[in-house]
């Protein structure tokens, strides 16, 4: 009888550590196409985008392997990933604007410059 005993629980913790859990496939999706815009406005570039765009593929793949090994912890650094991602491009964003902003403030500078001349 104790025999059976340790046999049923050694095989119900061996199918517990086969769980798995399913990501949503709508948020994984979105995680992805968000690190894909980040990669597209050039979050590279950018020291503080690319952090948190490396963050966010990481937190992904975080979030996958947790999943595979039934973690329920996969959810939360999904969000994790979404969040990094969605930094990501707001901080490219903002990289391209100040660029922006520092050519019209040179070609300010420079018409004024030529309207000074006689």
């Amino acid at each position: 009888m104790r025999r059976a005993a340790i046999g049923a629980a050694a095989l119900g913790m061996v199918l517990a550590g086969c769980a798995t859990i399913k990501l949503p496939a709508d948020q994984l999706e979105k995680s992805q196409a968000t690190i894909k815009s980040a990669e597209v406005l050039g979050a590279d570039k950018t020291p503080s985008a690319k952090l948190h765009l490396q963050f966010a593929k990481d937190e992904q793949q975080n979030a996958r392997d947790m999943a595979d090994r039934g973690d329920e912890r996969a959810f939360s650094m999904l969000a994790c990933s979404q969040a990094d991602a969605d930094l990501a491009v707001v901080l490219a964003q903002e990289a391209q604007v100040r660029g922006q902003a520092a050519k019209a403030a040179r070609d300010v500078s420079t018409l004024k410059e030529r309207g000074n001349r006689p």
